[in-house]
């Protein structure tokens, strides 16, 4: 309800809020529409770029979302089970998710991508906010807090057992975030005051960033090691840049934005293929409609 004239007409809007998904891949001059239902939200992108891991956080994906797996040559989605997605195993055969992610204790689970039974893993007391796997797949990078704590980050066994502290309080990384380098020695986090810090799991002080800003959002390591991709959210359209973590040295590499801006509101996340070939984003949308209203009494 906005206003109410003289004469008793009503002005009204009706909103209409949604999630999208577009993909764009090697060898097609056009993005694919890999949108399922009303509130897709991309999680993560098989190495390969061949499959895309969502959740379904609106109406149709119930009260409890849903989580589905979607081959990006737009084959339709398979649904794996309840929650919100978070990351998908390097060898494709599990998908992780967050069941009662809309609680206060969120269980990471472990759905099977083929023939098999899902797998609840020990919370721990950690209310985990974003999980990934280790390239060796048997190992989860958690971020999140204990309560009373402040967010940092953690190391599980995807075999069992509770998560194990590995970072300062203070340090976390986002939902959708590949941080870990592909040789699982390294992960890049954000610090206290919104730094990019480079960890050394063989020990070692953190180490800043150079090349990356506090606006900045990393997207993943390249497949050799060799560059770290990252994009502003909230640019239209947006632009991926890759960083020499070393050195500092940004290059442009892509830009990305729906095919049709109309009410559009943020372009986020944006995930990549190992080689950054194929990209898959998301983004919300709000489309308004404005009403004039008669004959009410």
């Amino acid at each position: 309800l906005h206003d109410l004239a003289q004469d008793g007409r009503v002005l009204l809007s009706h909103h209409t809020l949604r999630r999208e998904v577009h993909a764009r891949l090697p060898g097609l001059t056009e993005l694919r529409d890999l949108t399922w239902l009303d509130y897709s939200y991309p999680s993560d992108l098989a190495d390969d770029g061949s499959a895309v891991f969502f959740a379904e956080n609106g109406e149709g994906g119930g009260r409890g979302y849903a989580v589905y797996l979607r081959r990006t040559d737009g084959s339709p989605a398979v649904r794996l089970g309840e929650g919100a997605a978070q990351a998908l195993s390097p060898d494709g055969r599990w998908a992780l998710a967050s069941v009662n992610y809309t609680s206060d204790a969120p269980q990471l689970t472990l759905l099977p991508t083929g023939v098999g039974e899902p797998r609840p893993l020990p919370r721990g007391g950690v209310n985990t906010q974003a999980a990934t796997f280790f390239p060796d797949g048997r190992r989860l990078l958690l971020a999140g807090s204990r309560a009373a704590g402040a967010t940092r980050t953690w190391v599980q066994d995807t075999e069992g057992g509770d998560p194990q502290p590995l970072t300062p309080e203070g340090t976390r990384f986002p939902l959708s975030a590949r941080p870990i380098s592909p040789d699982g020695q390294a992960i890049m986090v954000r610090g206290p005051r919104a730094e990019h810090l480079l960890f050394r799991l063989r020990g070692g002080e953190p180490i800043a960033v150079p090349g990356l800003q506090a606006e900045d959002q990393p997207i993943r390591w390249s497949g050799d090691g060799r560059w770290l991709f990252a994009y502003r959210p909230g640019e239209m359209p947006a632009r991926v840049d890759r960083v020499d973590p070393r050195s500092g040295r940004r290059e442009s590499w892509l830009a990305v934005r729906p095919p049709d801006p109309a009410g559009v509101m943020a372009i986020t996340p944006v995930l990549l293929s190992a080689d950054g070939r194929s990209c898959v984003f998301g983004y919300r949308r709000v489309l308004s409609d404005l009403y004039t209203v008669s004959g009410i009494r």
